[in-house]
């Protein structure tokens, strides 16, 4: 009888000879017998192909099946990141049926950010099991909780949730346990996320750990993990653009070529995105941490150098535009400052560029910010967009409200016709709502005029920008506003109101 070799994708493991000289003829047989159950017969990648002819295992998601084979042999505790859409959960959850194929006794545990996204997950791998003769529980039909006829099961869970005491013997994932960057940059809920995993670790029953999600943060559970408790960390970038890498790619070289290729196509395809399109929209510091699992630290530069333009030479034909105003609480202390910015845009997608061509930052009350916003817009003719939250309500409403007659170019003209937008930020933060509009910045399609006196110091600001605790944001939350009112996926079917520069 031969000495067994443990053989994965990545690496091998043999006992020697004189380990194997020291069994007895039957321990021999018992081990061999043994190491069969654990990884004999089909792999992952031979059992995914033959269920799923139609969607064969990728190269770029090698390091997860070899990971799940190596705790076959003996637990491992693994984090792994891939960008988004890399078919990372899709692998996980049919890695789970595979695994409860080759110990159907063995408890599994699938964990992700919210108990209804952890139910969904938990119908498409009973589907799978189904679909794949995994022989279950006749009375196995909770969506969260089914059985197989040995008695070991699939398990789903909430990141937040509550394991209620079960154990883990078997495989135990952890996938994406934030909904989204808000989930991540949250203080509260990444503790929770964090206290979740630390009460989980406390079921594992000689069974494995792998956790898998997009970096959001430096802090997220990944960025805990690896730094507090030293998990070995894989981490697959979209584009290579380091040297070696866990797949052995050259510098530039993508993960996905067949889903997301780097270049933006000329003609349509079946693509599901394009890096480089990718990263144009969403800029440098989410590309980072999302697409290349390196997030940066908050605190850093978010706008570069802008491109410029000359003002005097400017031309509205054909633009979108709009008057955006972020207003002070007070015009008290020295760092309340009121901003007023003129956008123009055009063009859609990763094609957008936008003119900052009026900039007005001031100190005042309320009622003259009124007034200067009216006659901005009556020389404009642009709607005018007013953040609209807490005590910043009463601007929009003021404006609508009043309807005063004033005379120009010898004509009365009531201002009460105004057009006015409330924007209401939602629950991102400065730096989210900022990355938009800064990725288009430091692409080269934020224009800002070389001759006009506000200019230089505007964009003084705009550098000094970090996302934390920034004193003179007012310019950049404007700006962010503005882009992503104007901004346009593709060309609409009808004209929006503020389309065309002008009543």
């Amino acid at each position: 009888m031969s000495v067994p070799k443990i053989v994965t994708k990545t690496s091998s493991s043999e006992i020697t000879d004189e380990e194997w000289a020291q069994l007895s003829p039957q321990e021999q047989i018992e081990l061999v017998e043994l190491l069969e159950s654990l990884v004999g017969g089909e792999s992952l990648e031979q059992w995914i192909n033959r269920s799923f002819p139609g969607e064969l295992l990728p190269r770029h998601l090698y390091p997860i099946v070899d990971a799940i084979e190596q705790a076959r042999v003996k637990p491992i505790r693994l984090c792994i990141s891939y960008g988004p859409g890399h078919a990372k959960t899709t692998t996980l959850l049919r890695a789970l049926i595979w695994w409860l194929f080759r110990s159907p006794k063995d408890l599994c545990f699938y964990v992700t950010y919210s108990a209804q996204a952890a139910h969904d997950k938990s119908r498409i791998a009973r589907d799978y099991a189904i679909e794949t003769g995994l022989p279950l529980k006749s009375d196995s039909k909770a969506i969260g909780h089914w059985l197989t006829e040995h008695g070991g099961g699939f398990y789903a869970s909430g990141a937040r949730g509550a394991i209620m005491g079960k154990r883990a013997p078997g495989l135990f994932v952890i996938d994406d346990p934030y909904k989204d960057e808000l989930e991540a940059r949250s203080a509260a809920i990444n503790h929770q996320v964090i206290e979740r995993f630390k009460a989980s670790f406390t079921r594992l029953q000689g069974g494995s750990m792998l956790i898998q999600h997009t970096r959001w943060a430096e802090n997220d559970l990944i960025g805990f993990v690896i730094k507090e408790l030293g998990w070995d960390y894989i981490n697959i970038p979209s584009i290579c653009d380091e040297l070696p890498d866990a797949l052995g790619r050259r510098l530039d070289e993508v993960a996905w070529p067949e889903k997301y290729p780097y270049e933006i196509c000329t003609v349509p395809c079946g693509h599901d995105g394009h890096l480089l399109e990718i990263r144009k929209n969403i800029g440098e510091h989410l590309f980072a941490a999302l697409y290349q699992g390196r997030p940066r630290p908050l605190g850093t530069a978010v706008f570069h150098e802008p491109a410029r333009y000359e003002l005097s030479k400017f031309d509205w034909t054909g633009k979108r535009g709009v008057i955006v105003v972020d207003p002070a609480i007070t015009a008290k202390t020295a760092s309340d400052w009121s901003a007023i910015l003129t956008l123009a845009c055009e063009g859609y997608g990763s094609q957008t560029r936008m003119w900052i061509t009026d900039a007005i930052r001031l100190q005042v009350e309320m009622p003259e910010l009124v007034k200067r916003i009216r006659r901005l817009q009556l020389l404009r003719k642009l709607m005018v967009a007013v953040e609209a939250v807490a005590g910043f309500k009463g601007v929009p409403q003021t404006l609508r409200s009043m309807d005063p007659v004033e005379v120009v170019n010898g004509k009365q003209v009531h201002l009460g016709k105004l057009r006015v937008l409330d924007i209401n930020p939602g629950t991102k933060d400065k730096f989210a709502r900022a990355q938009p509009v800064a990725a288009a910045w430091n692409d080269g399609r934020v224009m800002v005029p070389n001759d006009a006196p506000w200019a230089e110091e505007m964009i003084e600001r705009f550098q000094r920008f970090t996302g934390v605790g920034d004193k003179e944001d007012d310019e950049i939350d404007a700006a962010a506003h503005g882009f992503n009112l104007l901004y346009r996926a593709q060309k609409p079917e009808e004209k929006r109101m503020y389309d065309g520069g002008g009543l």
